[in-house]
């Protein structure tokens, strides 16, 4: 008897012990990652089950990801271990004091050292374009449905109070999951931009993209095309409306949105203007081995890493293009790029961020159905069949889409269409959030307290007004 009640003591201290290993952590822990220069906060929501198991939450909240999961969560004394399976991300940090945890981040093949600090709220970055409430505008939550997907999309319909029909405009965003905010890098473009065209005189809807935020479906089996039934449902949801002339209704994409635009406008006579904001003329290829030469003379890279990456992608990306499934692209992919971890320079790989445990992750982001379609989607297929009013513009420090590649493709593509109404127009000193930028680079963006320039703004709500408020 005294055997088994001293086994009882002693399992019930290694609970003890256990549990307070594990309540040291509970808590909400923010730090910040410094990616490149662009600064990142990462925030861990740690709390633990009724059987006394941790759990969590990732946030970015940046990038307007919450609730993330965490799909492995463990403390051995004063070290934490952390996995999130969703985004490919690793963090292993220990303890230093009560409000302290120091340790590392890996995502995709880097490692980030960052130091996490106890707190009790994360206070949203607010910008000094967004606007406060109350609007002089009126406001509504909305839902659009896409019947051909079988998709429900959440967004926001702002309108004048004036009492009578108004022209509208449907804001679609770029590349990669986006909420209707556009929300990216602290600033949140669509709700700037929604703002003013809405005091202008004009109905706005911006929606969250499917599988975001308040939308259902599934963003990462998504492609171009699908995300252009999107806007169309948007659209059609818009036609039911008191408060809009159907026969004054259009689409404002920023990048990839200005792919979606034309698509949408070249198919569907319910379009009746586009605006393209950084919208491509070329093909993904060829916008890749551009930007990614733009992108890595700005970060200060050496002439000789330019041109090396650029051989690399040149050989890469025509593997993904050519194979006829993605099971195959998978494989080849796999060949190629272990073939070059024997060949290439230790310094290249180091700059590349290419190494054994980053190739499953570059391989799954190239062959995914998006990437795949993106690549051989031509813009130009489109825009020579679009026959509505059409203004393109692109900051002249954009580094992502170039506008000396784009605009005179886009150009001279509505030139064969036989269209009769459209500008392009390129904007000094912009980049490619349309913001007045100084290093004009990537890291940059988060650092800029602009969201869009006034000068941007004005070129987009005059070309609209002359046209569709007269």
């Amino acid at each position: 008897m005294q055997k088994s009640n001293l086994l009882f003591v002693v399992i019930f201290l290694l609970l003890n012990i256990v549990t307070h290993s594990q309540s040291k952590f509970i808590g909400k822990w923010l730090g910040e990652l410094d990616v490149h220069g662009t600064k990142l906060r990462v925030v861990f929501n740690i709390s633990e089950s009724a059987e006394q198991v941790l759990k969590a939450t990732l946030d970015s909240p940046d990038q307007s990801a919450f609730d993330i999961p965490v799909s492995e969560i463990s403390a051995n004394g004063n070290t934490l271990l952390v996995k999130v399976k969703m985004i490919g991300a690793s963090y292993e940090g220990n303890l230093v004091n009560d409000s302290t945890i120091v340790g590392e981040f890996n995502q995709g093949g880097m490692s980030f050292d960052i130091t996490f600090k106890k707190t009790d709220v994360v206070k949203e970055k607010v910008k000094y374009q967004e606007p406060t409430k109350p609007y002089p505008y009126n406001e509504e939550e909305v839902k659009i449905e896409n019947k051909e997907a079988k998709i429900t999309l959440a967004g926001t319909l702002t309108f004048p109070k004036t009492i009578k029909k108004h022209p509208a405009v449907i804001l679609v965003s770029g590349s990669g999951p986006q909420d209707r905010n556009e929300a990216l890098l602290g600033h949140k473009p669509f709700l700037v931009l929604a703002d003013y065209l809405t005091r202008l005189g004009f109905v706005v809807l911006r929606y969250d993209d499917r599988g975001v935020a308040q939308s259902t479906g599934d963003f990462s089996k998504a492609t171009s095309l699908d995300f252009v039934t999107d806007a169309l449902s948007a659209i059609k949801y818009l036609q039911t409306r008191e408060e809009v002339d159907i026969d004054k209704i259009g689409i404002i994409g920023h990048s990839e949105g200005g792919l979606i635009a034309p698509i949408a406008a070249s198919t569907s006579e319910e379009v009746k203007f586009i605006v393209l904001l950084a919208g491509t003329g070329v093909t993904g290829e060829e916008i890749i081995y551009e930007q990614t030469k733009a992108i890595n003379k700005s970060s200060g890279l050496s002439e000789e890493f330019i041109h090396e990456y650029d051989r690399f992608i040149r050989e890469m990306l025509p593997i993904v293009i050519n194979a006829g499934d993605e099971e195959s692209a998978r494989v080849q992919l796999r060949e190629y790029l272990n073939k070059q971890l024997q060949q290439l320079s230790d310094t290249f790989k180091r700059e590349a961020q290419l190494d054994s445990s980053s190739i499953e992750m570059t391989i799954q982001r190239s062959v995914n159905p998006w990437f795949r379609l993106f690549l051989t989607l031509d813009p130009q297929d489109y825009l020579k069949k679009v026959k509505v009013p059409v203004l393109a513009i692109n900051g002249s420090k954009d580094i992502q889409v170039i506008p000396s590649q784009n605009l005179p493709k886009i150009e001279e593509a509505l030139k064969e269409s036989g269209n009769n109404d459209f500008i392009v127009m390129e904007l000094e000193g912009l980049n490619h959030l349309f913001q007045k930028c100084t290093a004009c680079t990537f890291a940059e963006y988060s650092t800029l307290e602009e969201t869009i320039s006034p000068d941007a703004l004005k070129v987009v709500g005059d070309w609209l007004k002359e046209r569709f408020l007269k």
